[in-house]
């Protein structure tokens, strides 16, 4: 852990010292090389950043933060030079649930913008949602979900494990287990990946 953050440290030092700011470090191509140690001498921080085009890292974010129509999302990526995004809210709803109309326009704006869903930020056991609450309602979200992943290219879909509300810590734990195995069947039939965010417990 150290050696990671001294090594982080160093570099942002280099692209700092050079006047980049993120986005312009971004669009250069710098990033962190994981080959190359903080053992590296003040003054090559760049030289270890600058690495080939398969080897970068790809820096995406949650879209919405950046406003809920599509098109304020994908003028925000563009500034910054992302070819990646991660959508969430829009407003007409989340991508999972927005109608199959919804959905192909909002595809469309976005290849069409040279960028890809790198990741559908679902509201599966969000905040909103409580062990105790019905699992339909997850379950059909990602049923929703996976065609339409598969016709965007998306690999992963972003999920949480369920507030605790009136459930045991022991039935809470339980549930959630139980609950993610079968969403990640449903996935890997799809051909999809789950991401975990732990948001509580």
């Amino acid at each position: 852990g150290a050696r990671i953050a001294a090594f982080v440290a160093q570099a942002l030092h280099g692209v700092l010292a050079r006047g980049l700011g993120v986005a312009e470090a971004v669009r250069e191509g710098h990033v962190l090389d994981r080959n190359r140690g903080p053992e590296l001498e003040q003054g090559t921080e760049a030289e270890a950043l600058k690495i080939n085009d398969d080897q970068k890292a790809k820096i995406r974010s949650i879209a919405d933060e950046a406003g809920k129509p599509i098109e304020t999302q994908i003028a925000a990526h563009k500034e910054l030079g992302w070819d990646l995004i991660e959508v969430r809210q829009t407003a007409q709803g989340n991508l999972t649930e927005v109608s199959d109309e919804e959905f192909e326009r909002i595809l469309g704006l976005v290849t069409d913008a040279g960028l890809r869903i790198s990741c559908f930020a679902s509201q599966i056991g969000n905040w909103a949602r409580k062990i105790t609450g019905d699992f339909e309602i997850d379950r059909a979200d990602l049923a929703r979900s996976i065609p339409r992943m598969q016709k965007a290219g998306t690999k992963y879909i972003r999920i949480m494990t369920w507030m605790q509300g009136d459930a045991s810590p022991q039935e809470w734990r339980a549930e959630a287990l139980r609950r993610v195995a079968e969403l990640v069947r449903m996935a890997e039939d799809g051909g999809i990946v789950i991401a975990h965010e732990n948001c509580s417990g």
